[in-house]
Formats: C-alpha cells, sequence, structure tokens
C-alpha cells in the first residue's frame, strides 16, 4: 500500500508547537507522541490528561493544574462514590484587615464579580462558582477571627476535660 493510500485513512491532528503547517506526513503525526507536558517529571497513569504544549507557567502553577486533573480523573474513575464538595481558596496577605480587603477588591475582577460583605460584616468574600467549584477569597475581620479562636480552643478544652472526666 502506497503512503497516498494510507493517507486518506489517518486523521491528521495538528499539534501545539508542531506541524502547525501540516509538514510531514500523516503517518509520521499519527505515531509521533506529543513529548510537552506541565513538568518534566513522568506522570504514568494520567495519559488521558491534556497537554499544554508550550505553555509558560511557574513550577507552583503547573504542580496545581496536574493535581485539578488528576482529581478530574479521580473524580470520572470513581462514579460509585458521591461527587466531592470542591473548594478553591485564593489566600489572602495576612497585612492586618485594609490590606485583606483591598486584596479581595483586586481578585473580586479576575472572578468576574463584586466583593461582598456577610451578614455580620466580618467577611469580605469574592465567590465564584466554576460549575460545581467554587473559588473564594475572603478578609476575616481580626477581631471576629480573634473570637472564634478562643471559643475553638474552650470546646476543645471542654471535650478534653469531659473525655477525662470519663476515663477516671
Amino acid at each position: 500500500m502506497s503512503r497516498h493510500e494510507l493517507a486518506p485513512q489517518i486523521k491528521d491532528r495538528p499539534r501545539t508547537g508542531a506541524n502547525q503547517n501540516r509538514a510531514g506526513s500523516p503517518i509520521t503525526q499519527e505515531r509521533v507522541r506529543e513529548v510537552y507536558s506541565m513538568t518534566d517529571d513522568a506522570q504514568s497513569g494520567m495519559e488521558w490528561v491534556p497537554r499544554f504544549g508550550m505553555l509558560e507557567v511557574s513550577t507552583e502553577r503547573a504542580v496545581l493544574i496536574r493535581g485539578l486533573f488528576e482529581l478530574a480523573a479521580w473524580v470520572a474513575d470513581h462514579a460509585e462514590l458521591p461527587l466531592p464538595y470542591v473548594t478553591a481558596l485564593v489566600p489572602t496577605l495576612h497585612d492586618g484587615w485594609e490590606a485583606e480587603r483591598a486584596f479581595v477588591d483586586q481578585v473580586a475582577p479576575a472572578f468576574g464579580v463584586e466583593p461582598e460583605f456577610d451578614q455580620d460584616g466580618a467577611h469580605y468574600r469574592a465567590e465564584r462558582m466554576f460549575g460545581q467549584v467554587r473559588m473564594t477569597c475572603t478578609a476575616i475581620d481580626p477581631d471576629w477571627m480573634a473570637a472564634f479562636t478562643a471559643r475553638s480552643l474552650a470546646a476543645r478544652d471542654a471535650a478534653k476535660a469531659a473525655v477525662a472526666g470519663e476515663s477516671r
């Protein structure tokens, strides 16, 4: 069978960074494995994960992106289990209440939302849903946080005391 007879049978798929002008034979294009990945590490079992080709991202961002794809693979592979709740947090700078609120104001346009205070005014938040994934950036009033921490520690100490009293 000649090369021209084989050519119509093989799908010619453009690949990022290679063969954009349809150079090379279709057989060569079909057999060439994509060598670009988000990281230099080989990730076995993740063959279905889309490759980003020459996408320029930091190592930390590549690791996060890879983790998101791995989560997606886990969800796909475990249809017998309930769907997980997924929340992604953009951390604030922890430079004080005013600076944290200013940071939330910077993040909100990237989310495409307006930031809002909660009912008690202790949380200033920008939040967006990406399908079932909640993405949020929150500034928390330091007085509210101190009171919350004190209540949590008191509850923990009370629970420890109750357990110690039961064991006597």
